[in-house]
């Protein structure tokens, strides 16, 4: 045992003999690292957002839409009539409207924006807002009452007031959306979308009212079964009998991912990912040899001594034990507290960073410096001590 505690402490000190590569070694595990653990936690929140409006709204179990509907932004709008041909089908419990759109939203100072608007029945309020900063959801009954996201009211919608400092909305301000006026009767927290329009919510009628131009209004149908009832078999009873395509709310939750993965974002953030990767071979591979080559000597003088393989191999694992884990430390240090700062900052990019994340990047790093590892053990192994002591 204690021999092998020496062993490892010779390794460690040839491992940071050369300060020069040992930090190029470190930088590369780091940066490595960093890249992996960022950009596959902004795309897993982006990811999150592609559904934000199925996560805000937990109730329904069941999303019924037009054929033609892809994502909760891709929308075939259909008639009120089909709310009354779902309420119909045996074990639906309830049935509720629910639409969304993107209408232009006038400040004070005559700036525009392009907001997103989501329409609740005005008399069950299904749909509406779970966690509410000001105001209450029945509020919305109210004839022009609308309930803005907290974040746009502290970005998107500040103004400059009259003494040059930034105004934000209240409860009781007036704007202007489609022509005409609307109320801000409450503020709610929201899960931001993958745009970073402001989000708005409405009562369906006054959203009918706004859009008088439309022939239809209807985006989506929630619906819940009934107490017993098999929530799988009354989709399939509702797609059979209206004609609509029908999901449950977890089915429904994928089928926008795998809309939103098919948009090319995949692609761009994969590509990110796999360069972090490559990078980490590069650099890794290129330096940990490099190091190696340098305590070439001191490999050959321990084999003279008695050092079996096994021991020159654990001794070149261990090195690349040791510099995994401060690399991998710091890049993952690095970029949690990039996750941080980007939630903290409450901005529109997005930043999930679960368990698997870490599991991934682990892998990884370890995948990577086991192959430079391997390498090496096998460039040492590879040389005669006697040839290499006598140059």
């Amino acid at each position: 045992m204690l021999e092998i505690l020496i062993m490892l402490i010779v390794a460690f000190k040839m491992l940071i003999g050369d300060k020069a590569k040992f930090l190029g070694l470190i930088f590369g595990i780091f940066l490595s690292s960093f890249l992996i653990c960022q950009q596959s936690a902004i795309f897993l929140g982006l990811v999150e957002r592609s559904y934000r409006l199925i996560t805000d709204i937990p109730t329904p179990e069941i999303w019924v839409m037009d054929p033609g509907t892809e994502h909760i932004d891709k929308i075939r709008e259909m008639s009120d009539s089909q709310i009354d041909k779902v309420r119909s089908v045996p074990g639906i419990l309830w049935a509720a409207p629910l639409s969304m759109t993107y209408l232009p939203l006038k400040l004070s100072n005559g700036l525009f924006h392009e907001a997103q608007v989501v329409a609740i029945d005005q008399n069950s309020l299904l749909g509406a807002p779970q966690h509410m900063v000001k105001g209450v959801v029945e509020s919305l009954r109210h004839e022009g009452g609308i309930i803005l996201d907290q974040h746009a009211v502290q970005k998107a919608l500040v103004t400059d007031g009259a003494d040059g400092k930034p105004s934000y909305l209240k409860l009781g301000d007036s704007l202007e959306v489609a022509d005409q006026y609307v109320v801000v009767v409450g503020i709610a927290q929201l899960t931001l979308g993958f745009y970073p329009q402001p989000i708005m919510y409405m009562a369906y009628q006054q959203y009918k009212n706004l859009t008088p131009f439309k022939n239809r209004h209807l985006g989506f149908i929630l619906a819940r079964v009934q107490p017993g009832e098999n929530v799988e078999k009354v989709v399939q009873h509702i797609k059979d009998q209206t004609g609509l395509s029908a999901f449950t709310r977890e089915g429904f939750k994928w089928r926008s991912i795998w809309y939103f993965l098919g948009t090319g974002v995949l692609i761009n953030f994969g590509t990110t990912v796999l360069s972090g990767f490559l990078l980490g071979i590069a650099i890794v591979g290129i330096m940990f040899y490099m190091l190696t080559i340098d305590s070439l000597p001191f490999f050959a003088m321990l084999r003279a001594l008695g050092a079996t393989p096994l021991t020159i191999a654990q001794m070149i694992y261990f090195q690349a034990l040791v510099a995994g884990i401060i690399g991998f430390g710091l890049g993952l240090g690095a970029a949690t507290l990039a996750g941080q700062m980007i939630i903290l900052s409450q901005g529109t990019i997005a930043f999930l960073f679960p368990p698997l994340i870490l599991l991934l990047a682990a892998f990884t790093i370890v995948s990577i410096n086991l192959l430079a590892a391997r390498i090496c053990i096998r460039r040492v192994l590879k040389e005669d001590p006697k040839i290499v002591m006598s140059k």
